[in-house]
């Protein structure tokens, strides 16, 4: 007697996507714990093909059930992705894809940390504002009363600017602080983003690297949409660092505005375009299991090499308009 199988399971490969039916059909007496895709050569588990949630990770973002659980599961997320090779160990291609619960973390958890980098640096703006505007007699005999006349002084009009500046800041400069560091810092994080949506390209579009990856869609978006969430990411972290920066220039007395962490902002967004190279290696040989792996690498770091600056410097030009857009449209 054929046995049945679960009306929910899609019997196909986790990998690849080729429909198992055929080899379910032809199991007679017995059912086999292994299985192998004869399409892209995958080994597996019949029982992660028949029923994927039983691989689901205790930890991971995707496979939460609800919002306290992606609330809870969020840093043990963030902590595995700061090492690719490891990510990828546990996010094998048997792991379920769950794009709507990855789509609303990534979404919400950078707008949430924009709007707290906002704050940051409006509060980076309060402090120069009061640095240069109080007397210097009144901040040496007393900070807070320095502290309270400036924000007495002030009106609505400069709070709004001040809010608009921080939320816009960097991709315009409504308060005239940019420099040639926050430019090349940004430029570092925009070329983190258009990395991976040329691997996008080259996985889900050209024929020559599609058979070599042998793989379903839904893996090279998964990967997309985790590496551009990191990347965000990365940026609210550089836009604290450069806000850090002014405030670090104040309160060593030295009234630089840039301030030496902003040579951290750009080391760190060197480092996040590497980061997205070594995350996308490690999904082809660790997390995909591609094989052989070599050829598709080096196509793929060529052609992101070439593509990703120059689709990164297209997005960093949309942000621009946009930001400009809302600027105009503000006043």
């Amino acid at each position: 007697m054929t046995p049945k199988m679960p009306k929910a399971a899609t019997p196909i490969c986790p990998k690849c996507g080729y429909d198992q039916s055929g080899i379910i059909d032809s199991w007679t007496d017995r059912c086999p714990v292994e299985g192998r895709c004869a399409e892209c050569g995958l080994d597996f588990a019949w029982a992660d093909v028949l029923d994927p949630s039983r691989v689901d990770l205790p930890w991971y973002i995707e496979h939460a059930r609800s919002k306290r659980e992606m609330m809870r599961r969020t840093i043990p997320t963030l902590w595995m992705l700061l090492i690719p090779n490891r990510y990828w160990k546990r996010v094998g291609v048997e792991s379920r894809i769950q794009m709507r619960v990855l789509l609303a973390w990534c979404v919400v958890l950078n707008a949430v940390l924009y709007l707290v980098t906002s704050a940051v640096h409006l509060f980076a703006m309060f402090e120069l504002g009061r640095y240069w505007a109080t007397p210097i007699a009144t901040l040496q005999q007393n900070k807070m009363v320095a502290h309270w006349q400036f924000f007495a002084q002030t009106d609505m009009k400069y709070w709004s600017k001040e809010v608009l500046g921080s939320l816009l800041y960097p991709f315009i400069d409504v308060n005239g602080l940019g420099g040639e560091l926050s430019e090349a810092w940004l430029g570092f994080s925009f070329i983190a983003i258009g990395v991976p949506l040329m691997w996008l390209v080259i996985l889900s579009v050209v024929p020559t690297t599609r058979r070599l990856a042998r793989l379903r869609i839904k893996h090279v978006f998964r990967a997309t949409v985790v590496s551009i969430g990191f990347a965000f990411l990365g940026i609210q972290i550089l836009r604290s660092a450069d806000a850090i920066g002014l405030l670090e220039g104040l309160w060593v007395g030295s009234c630089n505005m840039k301030g030496s962490i902003n040579t951290v902002s750009v080391t760190l967004g060197l480092l996040m375009v590497v980061w997205v190279y070594w995350f996308w290696i490690s999904a082809i040989r660790v997390g995909w299991q591609v094989r052989p792996s070599w050829l598709l690498i080096l196509l793929g770091s060529i052609a992101t090499l070439l593509g990703g600056p120059m689709i990164g410097g297209l997005i960093g030009v949309a942000f621009e308009a946009m930001a400009q857009l809302i600027e105009l449209l503000a006043y």
